[in-house]
């Protein structure tokens, strides 16, 4: 079968015929509460399923006729920074063997992720206004895969105030332990997903939980809170 993405949807090309079938209408599929800011990169094939980005909207196509919108922007809780408004949207995707990499942009911030089927973990981020007061915006991703390392290297390209810019992002979503040319930081946060347990109805009591590290000495500290809503 032969799809064609556009603006307005997904079509089914029957050469055949000489027909063309609506698959997906974007007006209708896509709910935003505003208008669409822009079209937002080309789609991209990933484990056997079809990515359509569409303004705040992503979504996750299967040949069968099946489809969702996995947008975190669209479809849950957000970090301050990435809050959905007029001018938020997918930016660009790309896709290694192992990842969906996805590059959002909002009024604040320029942000990659990276999807794993299930959820989105946090790759880098740029600010939408640089030092001096120019304009970045994220542009595409591009994915190498370093053969003699077997981990994945990002090219972010974003736009300067009408230049873009290339970031190389080495040793994406490797293990720091197993990288000792990886870089890190001494600290940071990490935010893990919403859990309810598929019960956001019925009022829950957290008893008790429980978190593994590994290679903790005596002088790094870890401080774990819990959010409730």
């Amino acid at each position: 079968a032969v799809y064609l993405h556009t603006d307005q949807g997904l079509y089914l090309l029957d050469f055949a015929n000489s027909d063309i079938s609506p698959v997906i209408d974007f007006n209708v599929a896509v709910s935003l509460s505003q208008t669409v800011v822009r079209n937002t990169g080309r789609p991209e094939v990933w484990n056997g399923m079809l990515y359509l980005p569409r303004g705040h909207a992503l979504i996750e196509f299967h040949y069968s006729g099946s489809w969702r919108d996995i947008s975190f922007l669209s479809q849950a809780k957000l970090p301050e920074a990435l809050k959905v408004n007029t001018s938020s949207y997918i930016g660009a995707i790309s896709a290694s063997d192992q990842w969906l990499f996805i590059g959002v942009s909002t009024a604040a911030k320029n942000s990659v992720w990276a999807y794993d089927g299930e959820g989105y973990h946090y790759i880098w981020s740029v600010s939408s206004i640089g030092d001096t007061g120019q304009t970045h915006s994220l542009r595409d991703i591009q994915v190498f895969h370093d053969a003699t390392l077997g981990l994945d290297q990002l090219h972010v390209v974003y736009d300067n105030s009408g230049t873009h810019v290339m970031k190389r992002l080495d040793y994406v979503l490797s293990d720091p332990v197993e990288t000792t040319a990886k870089p890190y930081e001494a600290a940071g946060i990490l935010v893990t997903p919403w859990f309810d347990a598929g019960m956001t109805d019925v009022d829950s009591v957290i008893l008790a939980s429980a978190i593994g590290f590994q290679d903790v000495d005596a002088s790094e500290t870890i401080k774990v809170e819990t959010a409730v809503n």
